[in-house]
């Protein structure tokens, strides 16, 4: 008799043939996609050439916008740098980078080329003020390079929201007319708040309260608030205060005075330090808080202030101050012998 017939599954090629018309009708509909988007933006274009007078064609030709845009060529020269100012990105609107134009011969290169357009105009439009400031706090405190890369990356996000940075923030509570050591003494005079708030505190602690701080600096230097210069010395100043540890010794010049009267003037201030040295500046903290630094020119000056401190009182205006100076090892020595 006859073998029974037995199923068999369907063969392969129905499985090919439903894979090619897969493709095929996705290929279709990718074009199709394609042609509607080419043709809206002839239909566009012609619309906006059918209300645009005869100068604005001449402008918009690509030949005349190129000839009149010339500003990345300009940047790029060796010899005049390139600085923006906070409301710019990284990156120019007419850079190259932006124009998409690469006259290379095939794909690799031109990606390749784009790669190194795109690093040639991040390293060109870094803000220098916030590298010369990330290399000096990174060199004079040890182990701040994390903490300074948050903080940069923070105040480079902010450039789209500076209102998110109110005056009050970037001017430590100071005037807008304030000058940096005027910052200087508002910053050390939260510091050493901090610190009296938080007597014990420990080194995670004061490397977040660190963090802070270092976050509304930058955005001071980034908004044009404070040179670089002035914000490094405020932070390498800060972290002393704090007790972290620092790569490089701070200059004992500097004396911390609190417990003044808080309507206490400057000028008074100046007058019962200047006779252990010469001055080189001096600011009292803003809000009227009693409290105030002074620098002098040398560091004996400075031995001398704290000699006498030591050994009895310092008065101003007829109230007995205490004295700090920040030591070379980045304590603080305001002692007094017992």
């Amino acid at each position: 008799s006859a073998a029974p017939n037995v199923p068999t599954t369907p063969a392969e090629g129905g499985d090919d043939n439903m894979t090619i018309v897969v493709a095929v009708v996705g290929a279709a509909g990718v074009t199709g996609l394609a042609l509607l988007i080419i043709w809206l933006r002839r239909r566009r274009r012609r619309s906006e050439d059918s209300t645009s007078s005869p100068e604005e064609l001449h402008d918009r030709d690509p030949m005349v916008a190129g000839s009149k845009n010339r500003s990345y060529a300009k940047l790029g020269s060796d010899d005049e740098a390139a600085v923006l100012s906070p409301s710019m990105s990284f990156v120019s609107k007419n850079s190259l980078v932006s124009t998409g134009e690469v006259a290379l011969g095939n794909e690799s290169d031109a990606e390749m080329d784009g790669t190194r357009g795109l690093q040639d105009e991040f390293d060109q439009y870094k803000d220098q003020n916030l590298e010369k400031m990330r290399s000096d706090v990174e060199d004079n405190v040890f182990g701040f390079e994390a903490l300074m890369s948050e903080a940069v990356t923070r105040a480079l996000m902010g450039d789209d929201f500076p209102e998110q940075e109110p005056a009050d923030r970037l001017y430590w509570g100071c005037a807008t007319t304030a000058t940096g050591v005027e910052i200087e003494a508002s910053v050390l005079w939260e510091v050493n708040e901090w610190l009296f708030q938080n007597e014990h505190a420990a080194v995670d602690q004061k490397k977040m309260f660190a963090q802070d701080i270092l976050n509304r600096m930058v955005a001071s230097v980034r908004y044009g608030v404070l040179p670089a210069s002035d914000a490094s010395r405020t932070i390498h100043e800060s972290a002393a205060l704090l007790g972290l540890p620092l790569s490089h010794a701070l200059p004992t010049s500097t004396l911390i005075i609190s417990g003044m009267m808080k309507t206490g003037r400057l000028e008074t201030m100046r007058a019962a330090l200047g006779i252990y040295g010469d001055i080189d500046t001096a600011a009292l903290a803003s809000r009227e808080r009693g409290f105030g630094i002074l620098r002098y020119r040398s560091s004996k000056s400075a031995d001398r202030a704290m000699r006498r401190y030591r050994k009895g009182e310092v008065v101003i205006e007829n109230v007995a101050v205490q004295i700090k100076v920040l030591t070379r090892s980045g304590q603080v020595d305001g002692r007094k012998p017992r």
